[in-house]
């Protein structure tokens, strides 16, 4: 579950990053600032910067199984008792 959320939100963001540099290499264009070349630098470098914030995904700690946590809890539960 909780790597679906971090999917969801790294989506998010994804989308974010995204539509403000289009929108800013679209304002760029209509005043006459951003030139072909950088205006495709910028778009490259935000690509980037989506890969690598897709990439934080992998640091997500995978969970543990349940055969695993059902044995700690009863371990725990034992040594309550004693």
């Amino acid at each position: 579950m909780a790597i679906s959320r971090a999917t969801l939100g790294n989506m998010r963001q994804n989308l974010v990053i995204a539509l403000v540099t289009v929108a800013g290499l679209l304002a760029g264009v209509f005043s006459g600032d951003i030139h072909m070349a950088g205006g495709m630098l910028v778009h490259q470098l935000s690509v980037l910067i989506v890969i690598a914030n897709g990439m934080r995904l992998l640091r997500v700690p995978k969970a543990a199984p349940r055969a695993a946590i059902s044995r700690e809890t009863q371990a725990s539960a034992a040594a309550a008792r004693t």
